[in-house]
């Protein structure tokens, strides 16, 4: 039983990071990859919207995505959209389709953190009444942030599926490449697999 207890709280320190307001690389993720950012952006100060598919049912209580330039002074509030797909939009290429979510987040409800000179990490988590997503599907993350200066959504290097779009207020029009963003599992779920599994072996053990 005291073999027991030690790795019990071994494995809640090894699941503590996992409850940090922010996300690296190496850490779950619930999308098709993460999407991570390069040296280049766009302006946010209208809605871009980029489409991921999601590889866990469940809801989406943690959203991260990076911004190019500094946004430390930012006091406003980011707003965030979850859309449905729509493969073929009359365009040639998929488009967001209608608006399945949204929510505005002041400050205080993000994090924000500094990663290089070219990039910083927004952290959106624990989202109350949260969006929940089907496994097998494909969706789209709407942002805008409007700030003077202007913010700039980062680009990613990575591809999924068509390029990301804007919208101009009477359509979709395509960015000419993929945002950085990333989907996670929420904190505390990992944290209950990760008692849950603890628990499991605690009781083999006292079978033996």
């Amino acid at each position: 039983m005291r073999t027991g207890l030690i790795l019990a709280a071994a494995s809640m320190l090894v699941l503590a990071p996992m409850a940090r307001a922010d996300w690296d690389t190496g850490d779950p993720y619930k999308m098709h990859f993460p999407q991570l950012p390069n040296n280049s952006g766009r302006d946010m100060s209208i809605v871009l919207a980029d489409d991921w598919e999601c590889i866990g049912s469940g809801p989406v209580n943690d959203i991260h995505f990076w911004t190019f330039f500094d946004p430390l002074q930012a006091n406003v509030p980011v707003y965030a959209m979850i859309c449905s797909n729509i493969p073929d939009g009359g365009l040639g290429y998929s488009i967001p389709g209608p608006m399945l979510w949204d929510r505005y987040f002041y400050p205080g409800e993000y994090t924000v953190r500094f990663q290089s000179p070219f990039y910083w990490q927004f952290n959106i988590e624990n989202i109350r009444d949260a969006f929940v997503q089907t496994e097998g599907q494909i969706y789209w993350l709407g942002l805008r942030i409007q700030q003077d200066p202007t913010l700039y959504w980062n680009y990613s290097d990575a591809v999924f599926m068509d390029q990301a779009t804007m919208w101009t207020g009477e359509q979709w029009e395509l960015l000419g490449g993929n945002m950085a963003f990333v989907i996670t599992p929420e904190p505390a779920t990992m944290c209950l697999l990760g008692i849950g599994a603890v628990g499991m072996f605690i009781r083999r053990r006292g079978r033996k």
